[in-house]
């Protein structure tokens, strides 16, 4: 009978199985390892925009505190004098 599966036709398919299974699992493993590497840089990318605007919103404050520093210690008084407040 040639239609017979033998134990040798059996373990031919099954290692045939068997290298169907590794080559998705091999492609499966380099499309998430290609992905995980673009969100990485995304976040990279993301993390120093963050940071720029983060150093961009301290320089800003900065200057708005020296501003009234200098409102504070320098015009007040003058409007006070002229108001004749203090």
């Amino acid at each position: 009978m040639p239609d017979d599966i033998t134990p040798k036709v059996l373990l031919e398919h099954m290692q045939g199985m068997q290298q169907g299974l590794t080559q998705e699992i091999r492609r499966v493993e380099g499309n998430l390892t290609e992905k995980i590497l673009q969100l990485e840089q995304k976040v990279d990318s993301n993390e120093e925009k963050a940071e720029q605007r983060h150093s961009l919103v301290m320089v800003s404050l900065d200057n708005i505190d020296e501003r009234l520093d200098t409102i504070e210690t320098e015009e007040l008084p003058k409007i006070k004098k002229v108001v004749g407040i203090a």
